[in-house]
C-alpha cells in the first residue's frame, strides 16, 4: 500500500512538471514568440516532467507525511465541529466561490494574459478564505451566545450546601437559573422530617432559596419551573430530564449525578470543582499553621481545616487536639468530591 501511495505521489509530481512545461510554452508564446527550434517544446515537456518526478520521488516520504497530517487535522476538525458550524463553513465556501466568480468575470474583461489569470486565482482564494473565516466566526459567536444563554438547573444539594448564593452573585453562573418545583417539594419534605439532621438541612436549604430569590442579581434571572416527578422516578432522573429537554446544564454537588449526566451528554457544573479551583493551592513541601480541631478516624491522626474549608489530616496529631501547630504538607488527594490534604507536624 505504501509503495502504491509513493507511486501516486511521483505520478502527481510528473503531471505537475508536464503542466508547468505547458505553462512555460504558453507564456513564451504569449510574450516572446514561438520557440525558434520546434524540438525544444517536447524537450521541455520531458525535462520538467522528469525533474518534478525525481524531486517528488526523493521527497515522497515527507510529502506523504505532510498530506497524512493535513488529513488527520481535517478529520479532527470535522469530528470536533458541530453540524451547524460545518454547515456555516460550507455556506461560506459557496459564497466565496460566487464572489470570486463575479469579481473574476470583471477582471477577465481586461484581457486573457497570465497576469489576468493569476489575479483571478488570487481573488478566488481570498474570497473563499474571507467568507469561510467570517462564517466560522459567526458560528463561534452563536455557540458562545448559546452557551451563555443555557438555563442552569439547580439540584437540591446546592441549597443545602449554601454556597450557591455567593457563586451566582459573583457572576460565575450567568444567564437563567431554573429551580424545578420538585426541588422545592424535596426541600419541604426534608424540613418536615423527624430526623433532626435532615430537618435542619431542609430548613437551611429553604432559607438559602429564600435569600436567593430576594436578591436582585444583575444579569441573572431566577425562575421557578412547573415540573413534577413522573411515575416513580427520583429527583435526579427528573432533573436530568428537565435539563435535557431545555438544552440546559445541571448545577450540583452530587458526584454520581455528575457522572450519569455526563454519560447522557447533559452539561454539568459541579460546585465542588468550582470551589476547588478557587481554593488555596497547596503542594507537597509547603508549610502552614493549622489548629487541630478533632481526632481522625485512623490511629494517631488529627483533623484541621484551612480558612477555605479544605480538610487537613495531620499525622501524630491525635493527642494535640485544640493546639495550633506548624504542619508540613506531605501529599494532596484531589477528587470531584473535594480536596484532601495530608501533613505532619513540624516541631520548633
Amino acid at each position: 500500500m505504501k509503495k502504491l501511495v509513493k507511486l501516486l505521489v511521483v505520478m502527481a509530481g510528473a503531471s505537475l512538471g508536464f503542466a508547468m512545461a505547458r505553462l512555460v510554452i504558453f507564456l513564451v508564446g504569449e510574450y516572446i514568440g514561438e520557440f525558434e527550434w520546434k524540438w525544444m517544446e517536447p524537450l521541455l515537456y520531458v525535462a520538467l516532467t522528469l525533474v518534478l518526478g525525481i524531486i517528488t520521488f526523493v521527497f515522497s516520504e515527507g510529502i506523504i507525511s505532510m498530506v497524512s497530517e493535513a488529513m488527520k487535522r481535517f478529520e479532527n476538525h470535522v469530528r470536533t465541529s458541530g453540524r451547524k458550524k460545518l454547515l456555516y463553513e460550507i455556506v461560506g465556501v459557496f459564497i466565496g466561490v460566487i464572489i470570486g466568480y463575479l469579481l473574476s468575470a470583471v477582471i477577465s474583461k481586461l484581457g486573457n494574459g497570465f497576469f489576468i489569470f493569476s489575479t483571478s486565482l488570487i481573488i478566488y482564494i481570498l474570497a473563499i478564505y474571507a467568507c469561510t473565516y467570517m462564517a466560522n466566526r459567526l458560528s463561534t459567536d452563536e455557540e458562545e451566545e448559546r452557551e451563555l444563554s443555557m438555563p442552569k438547573y439547580l439540584d437540591t444539594n446546592v441549597f443545602i450546601d449554601g454556597r450557591i448564593t455567593d457563586v451566582i452573585s459573583t457572576g460565575v453562573l450567568d444567564g437563567e437559573i431554573v429551580i424545578p418545583e420538585f426541588i422545592l417539594t424535596e426541600l419541604q419534605h426534608m424540613a418536615d422530617l423527624s430526623d433532626d439532621v435532615k430537618r435542619e438541612k431542609g430548613k437551611r436549604g429553604i432559607k438559602v432559596l429564600e435569600n436567593l430569590l430576594r436578591q436582585n442579581l444583575k444579569g441573572t434571572r431566577i425562575r421557578i419551573e412547573k415540573a413534577e416527578l413522573v411515575g416513580n422516578e427520583d429527583v435526579d432522573t427528573a432533573l436530568m430530564r428537565a435539563a435535557e429537554a431545555a438544552g440546559g446544564k445541571i448545577v450540583t454537588l452530587d458526584y454520581n449525578l455528575n457522572r450519569i449526566a455526563g454519560i447522557r451528554g447533559i452539561g454539568v457544573i459541579n460546585l465542588n470543582d468550582v470551589s476547588n479551583a478557587l481554593k488555596i493551592l497547596l503542594v507537597p513541601g509547603d508549610e502552614t499553621e493549622i489548629t487541630i480541631l478533632r481526632q481522625g478516624k485512623e490511629r494517631r491522626q488529627g483533623i484541621g481545616y484551612l480558612d477555605d474549608g479544605t480538610m487537613i489530616v495531620i499525622e501524630e496529631g491525635r493527642d494535640r487536639v485544640g493546639e495550633r501547630v506548624h504542619v508540613l504538607i506531605t501529599s494532596v488527594l484531589q477528587t470531584s468530591a473535594g480536596r484532601l490534604v495530608f501533613g505532619e507536624i513540624q516541631e520548633g
